[in-house]
């Protein structure tokens, strides 16, 4: 298949967490070619993160997109044009991208409800707790079977917890930072473990400037205060960036999507309309306003 014309992209011009000044869409003559065990697809969905801004920024990668192939190179199998397809890589944020064929996983439709993955605590057996703003947010992790949420705008979940998990939490999974990285130190039961696989108290505080410590100093945890609290205590600290288990990917994709093929795993999808690279700032800014309930999702497609 020919290449096609009018292939846009989004580009990081000047590093800043404020993607509406880092960031331009910028027009080039073509799609992008393929070569030997790649292909070239079309991206109809791509799915927004709290760490876009540290793309922007100069740090890594993000959300899956939801692509359909339009180009197979040479020595491909198993995949085929007009294929709709799940992958990860960086600089997603485009109408069409060349992607390795071996990056590849193979979706039913395009719809974006096979980009945000959750439950599986739950259908692991366990005892969920979350933690939510908004009474409309509370119901919605309810709805998803969360034994107990705690609304931190009106509770203290410090105490929740001490009242509530008297014997502490046995796995937290943790990506804010900041005082509720300090609370799940507070309530890890002995052997529990924490995973720390975010910080988005430190990403952005309105001012670019301050993103690197969150411009709120009361805010932080401090190693020099977590260590005397890990010593003594058989618990765990770990960090997570998914791009060290890449050889994991494909495998784990593949079981998540047929969960929510066969109704297992529900994902939710936020209500709000989002279409074009032009409006990738105007989604980053909704859901840093803690507009969202669900995943936020671009069409592009």
């Amino acid at each position: 298949m020919a290449s096609l014309l009018s292939c846009k992209r989004v580009v990081v011009h000047t590093l800043s967490t404020d993607v509406r000044k880092a960031t331009h869409i910028v027009e080039v003559g073509s799609t992008p070619k393929v070569h030997p065990g790649t292909t070239v697809v079309k991206n109809y969905y791509v799915g927004i993160n709290t760490t876009d801004i540290n793309i922007t920024n100069g740090a890594y990668t993000s959300e899956p997109p939801l692509s359909v192939v339009i180009q197979v190179g040479e020595g491909v199998t198993g995949v085929n044009f007009n294929d709709v397809v799940a992958y990860r890589k960086l600089g997603a944020f485009a109408e069409y991208v060349e992607v390795e064929a071996t990056a590849l996983v193979k979706v039913l439709e395009p719809t974006p409800a096979v980009l945000p993955l959750i439950q599986l605590a739950k259908l692991a057996g366990n005892h969920m707790t979350g933690t939510y703003s908004t009474d409309e947010k509370v119901a919605y992790l309810q709805s998803l079977g969360c034994d107990r949420v705690i609304t931190y705008i009106k509770e203290d979940v410090a105490s929740v917890l001490k009242r509530e998990y008297p014997n502490g939490l046995n796995l937290v999974f943790e990506s804010v930072g900041g005082d509720l990285l300090r609370v799940a130190v507070d309530n890890i039961a002995l052997h529990g473990h924490i995973i720390s696989f975010g910080c988005i108290s430190a990403y952005y505080k309105g001012d670019p400037a301050t993103s690197s410590s969150g411009g709120n100093k009361e805010n932080e945890c401090l190693v020099s205060e977590l260590v005397p609290k890990l010593l003594f205590r058989p618990v765990s600290l770990q960090s997570f960036m998914s791009g060290h288990f890449r050889e994991h990917y494909l495998r784990h994709m593949d079981t998540l999507i047929d969960l929510v093929n066969t109704n297992k795993l529900v994902a939710g999808v936020d209500p709000a309309k989002f279409k074009g690279l032009e409006q990738i700032p105007d989604a980053i800014n909704y859901m840093y306003a803690h507009k969202n309930v669900g995943k936020i999702v671009i069409q592009l497609g």
